[in-house]
């Protein structure tokens, strides 16, 4: 093509209405070919914008509409559409100009081209002092909505801090903890399955060409994909956490999260992984356990490490409160009679000798059946039943025995002979 016939396309280009394929062919070999005049690229740029093409194939084209400084109506916001979004570049000082002062993009491409702003604040501080109120406003409308991403992620770090959050603000940073971005090749796939290995039930989100924000506590935690058919496969890809615990520490501070957190899952979860300050632990793991979410193993294995925990720290007020609600059924049969045990130790006689039942009396401590048996006694419980006789009968056989245990040996007993008679002596010598 002469250069006549590249300026005539260039102008049918102009007149056009939609995007014409074969029409944008002819101006891509005028270009690539003939000559790269600033008249064709701006048809090129102008015919793909009328079509709408914001994927990532068309961006060499406006971005070389950028760079020449062409004057073609939303290039700048097709510039900023047909950017690939993974990858961490630096925009014209134009484009940042241009949407200084009025940024109606879409939420994802905004926060891009924020973070963008961000990383060059020391170096351009005026562009940045000129963002920054549109940029807060920005970030805490996203906070409020609940939406997060690598790059939000980043700036609420860089930014949050420094501004005062109100409870519900803050209850929403919480939440957020865990939150991790899964990108997958298979775009048939519709929707994104998590199964936690600590929470009930399941979770579900929607992949959007291919990707999804989903809360991940742990690493045992599944993912599994779900086509429209509803078959299911296991995915193994690479996880990138969006929001630790340790990058919340470092921006908000513990006070502040523990303050927000209290009735968040994400943030209880996230913190009984970690070493705490002892106010900060017993705060954590006593909320988590009265939680109805958690798996039920994981949430029997908590409450005994929990009360094994203040019994070891000497913490006797928390652990009497946490001994008084627990119920048997919240404890795993393996861990009752550790339970048990903390009981007697604590003065909840009665609880400890119903726990008991149907557990071996030999894996307690003759010391401990005496002082079960003896506060009974003394409180004149269970008398009459069979396990009470046995107890005490265990506890004076291994050599551990009051007045009150040989007494009620020896008014209702019916052992051996050889038991007897080490009852006997016992008495005699007591």
């Amino acid at each position: 093509m002469n250069e006549n016939l590249c300026g005539q396309a260039a102008e049918l280009a102009c007149r056009e209405k939609y995007f014409e394929p074969v029409l944008f062919e002819i101006l891509e070999r005028s270009w690539e070919k003939k000559t790269q005049s600033t008249a064709i690229l701006q048809a090129i740029c102008s015919l793909l914008i009328k079509g709408n093409k914001c994927e990532q194939k068309w961006h060499v084209w406006y971005e070389r509409g950028v760079e020449n400084k062409l004057r073609v109506t939303r290039l700048y916001e097709y510039y900023l559409l047909s950017t690939d979004l993974s990858r961490d570049i630096e925009p014209p000082k134009s484009v940042l100009l241009y949407f200084a002062y009025q940024c109606n993009l879409d939420w994802e491409y905004a926060a891009w081209l924020y973070s963008c702003v961000e990383r060059c604040k020391t170096k351009d501080p005026e562009l940045y002092i000129t963002y920054k109120p549109e940029m807060d406003h920005f970030l805490l409308d996203c906070l409020n909505k609940g939406r997060i991403n690598r790059h939000l992620s980043w700036l609420y770090r860089e930014n949050l801090p420094a501004l005062a959050l109100d409870k519900t603000q803050g209850e929403t940073i919480t939440s957020l903890l865990g939150s991790t971005e899964v990108v997958l090749n298979r775009k048939e796939c519709r929707k994104l399955i998590v199964v936690h290995r600590r929470l009930k039930g399941e979770e579900t989100y929607w992949l959007q060409d291919g990707k999804a924000c989903v809360s991940v506590y742990d690493p045992e935690d599944l993912l599994f994909t779900e086509d429209e058919e509803q078959n299911r496969r296991l995915v193994t890809v690479d996880r990138k956490e969006l929001l630790s615990f340790q990058d919340a520490v470092s921006a908000w501070g513990m006070e502040a999260l523990r303050e927000w957190g209290t009735e968040s899952i994400a943030f209880l979860l996230e913190a009984e992984k970690r070493k705490l300050s002892e106010l900060d632990q017993i705060a954590v793991w006593t909320k988590l356990c009265t939680n109805r979410q958690l798996e039920d193993v994981y949430g029997q294995e908590l409450r005994c490490r929990l009360a094994v925990w203040l019994s070891e720290q000497e913490k006797n007020k928390e652990l009497n409160a946490f001994l008084r609600t627990l119920s048997k059924e919240q404890i795993a049969e393996k861990d009752r009679l550790c339970m048990a045990r903390l009981m007697i130790l604590h003065g909840f006689y009665d609880k400890a000798y119903e726990w008991l039942a149907g557990q071996c009396f030999c894996k307690l401590e003759p010391a401990e059946l005496m002082r079960l048996c003896s506060r009974l006694l003394a409180k004149e419980s269970h008398l009459e039943e069979k396990r009470l006789m046995l107890l005490c009968a265990q506890a004076a056989l291994n050599g551990k025995y009051d007045d009150r245990i040989l007494q009620y040996l020896a008014d209702a007993y019916e052992g051996s002979c050889s038991e007897l008679e080490v009852l006997l002596q016992a008495a005699k010598k007591f």
